[in-house]
């Protein structure tokens, strides 16, 4: 989950939050190992998420909203290990 901090910080000073999905790079450096392989990654920035009206009330909806943007980004075992085309 994400946390709230980074949320309030952008409620308070009325700035957007940028999405970004990085998708493969498990695969360059896997969990545990200090060497880097090579491998694709993709980033995909999402449009922007207005803050302008929010409240602090508001940070952990807005938390939940944000991380569900960038899991639409990430790949599912339903599409066989694909990455959604974000270009399209």
């Amino acid at each position: 989950p994400f946390k709230g901090g980074i949320f309030l910080l952008a409620i308070e000073s009325g700035l957007p939050i940028v999405p970004v999905t990085v998708v493969g790079s498990r695969v360059v450096m896997p969990k545990g190992r200090l060497m880097v392989c090579p491998a694709t990654v993709q980033v995909i920035l999402h449009d922007p998420v207005p803050t302008k009206g929010l409240t602090r009330a508001d940070a952990r909806s807005l938390a939940q909203r944000v991380q569900a943007v960038v899991g639409t980004g990430l790949f599912s075992t339903e599409s066989g290990g694909q990455v959604p085309d974000v270009t399209a």
